[in-house]
């Protein structure tokens, strides 16, 4: 723990490693109505900004069906899966690059479902109500 962490300044999840993020939003996903398979599902402090408070998820969710309301649908849950887990998740900045994709390879993303640049855990929380650290 860094001297910030005395203090009360540092993650309440300060010790958690990237496998156990990636782990418990992984147990999150598996179970939704939908998802055939998880694919590269990673996630990394380091990530593409560098630094410890800049997390990295990407994955990809492969759908069961090419219906484009029941993807819509699933994407809106795994948005809110990865709100929710990631709650406590102290990063500052973050990028998700995470989407639904259907059998017939239509992409669903939370920039276009949140009409966003770049989606983030702060973007998800928000859409969802989710309070965040």
């Amino acid at each position: 723990m860094g001297v910030f962490g005395l203090f009360g300044c540092g993650s309440k999840d300060a010790d958690v490693t990237d496998e156990e993020w990636n782990r418990r939003l992984v147990e999150a996903l598996e179970p939704l109505d939908h998802v055939e398979e998880l694919t590269d599902f990673n996630y990394s402090m380091q990530g593409a900004f560098g630094g410890r408070d800049s997390a990295w998820v990407s994955g990809t969710v492969r759908s069961d069906t090419n219906d484009p309301a029941t993807n819509e649908a699933l994407l809106e849950e795994v948005g809110r899966q990865i709100a929710t887990v990631h709650r406590d998740n102290g990063a500052r900045r973050s990028s998700i690059m995470v989407h639904v994709l259907s059998p017939n390879l239509t992409k669903y993303k939370f920039e276009t479902m949140l009409d966003v640049d770049l989606a983030t855990l702060d973007t998800l929380a928000a859409h969802y109500g989710i309070a965040r650290r």
